[in-house]
């Protein structure tokens, strides 16, 4: 299908669509950072248009499972308590997929989302996923080619199509769609000379976990609560928390818990963070996880497993009764 440079235009839920344009999404993402190797998806915005029509949106914070970095909080304006009660990306990554479809994605720079996208749908759902996509920023590129900068934020000033503060998903997604009627009412070459195809790329095993040893480490203070719950309790971690490995250890020995590196019989608490399913396999359980049911089934132990959560809740309903 050949895409004109005439496009009759219209409004549709305040969102202005291309008539004539074929089913596409516009697509974007906020992160902890730019590796989607070692970084993660922390908002997510897509509006989808099918024949011209705007017809459905889908937005939602997302839990990176690890602390975001200030300088991302300066530069979107989202925090950890935004994200802390938000799905994991491995939660809702079939209702993005769902999405989707087969949708053409348009994006500003948009292969640096689909990179974070593809390795979200590998990491979870093992799915070997490629894209078709047009990227903004090549179109702008091409019509713009006297300006100083083609970044999103630049072209929504100059060419008036701002919506809301910059670096937040949707109102970047709105802009960026913008930009691309915009692109479209002065080109005098078919639009789909520009789609292209994102292939899948294997990623490699994301980042392992924190090399922290219990042996290292001591508690504040020796003048413990006895009456914890988890006082003299064994624990183990497994897995990556919102808080560091080595935080969540230096918690545990501060009540006076016995932190240990592996599960056995004696272990009373596993706690379980966000797994990488590249590391662990399609079951998504660590060997400490494998471990600690296998001898919970069996009968010859008794290991309680819990996600980060609980285990806060725990430490921190028994301080508020001391």
């Amino acid at each position: 299908m050949f895409l004109d440079a005439l496009f009759k235009k219209k409004e549709t839920n305040n969102i202005i669509c291309a008539e004539g344009l074929m089913d596409y999404i516009v697509l974007d993402i906020e992160t902890t950072g730019f590796s989607a190797q070692n970084d993660d998806i922390i908002e997510i915005a897509m509006i989808k248009f099918e024949n011209g029509e705007h017809t459905s949106s889908y937005k939602t914070f997302i839990n990176p499972c690890c602390r975001i970095p200030e300088r991302i909080t300066e530069l979107t304006g989202i925090c950890d308590t935004d994200v802390i009660e938000a799905p994991t990306i491995r939660n809702v990554i079939r209702d993005i997929a769902s999405f989707m479809e087969d949708f053409i994605i348009v994006g500003h720079n948009v292969t640096f989302d689909l990179s974070f996208i593809q390795i979200a749908y590998y990491k979870s759902l093992k799915m070997e996923k490629s894209f078709q996509y047009v990227d903004t920023l090549s179109i702008a590129r091409n019509v713009f080619p006297e300006y100083v900068s083609h970044k999103l934020e630049f072209l929504k000033e100059k060419l008036n199509i701002a919506e809301g503060i910059s670096h937040r998903a949707m109102n970047d997604v709105l802009c960026t769609n913008r930009l691309l009627n915009s692109c479209l009412s002065r080109i005098s070459f078919p639009l789909e000379s520009m789609i292209e195809t994102y292939h899948y790329k294997k990623p490699k095993s994301k980042r392992t976990f924190e090399k922290v040893s219990p042996t290292m480490m001591k508690p504040v203070s020796t003048d413990f609560n006895l009456a914890h719950s988890l006082y003299d309790k064994k624990i183990v971690f497994t897995g990556s928390c919102i808080n560091s490995r080595e935080c969540l250890m230096q918690m545990a020995l501060d009540i006076g818990a016995l932190v240990r590196t592996s599960v056995s019989s004696k272990t009373d608490y596993l706690v379980v963070g966000e797994q990488d399913i590249a590391l662990v396999g399609d079951d998504g359980l660590s060997s400490k996880e494998e471990k600690a049911y296998a001898l919970n089934e069996s009968g010859k132990g008794n290991v309680q497993i819990i996600n980060e959560t609980t285990f806060l809740n725990l430490i921190n309903e028994n301080i508020q009764e001391v």
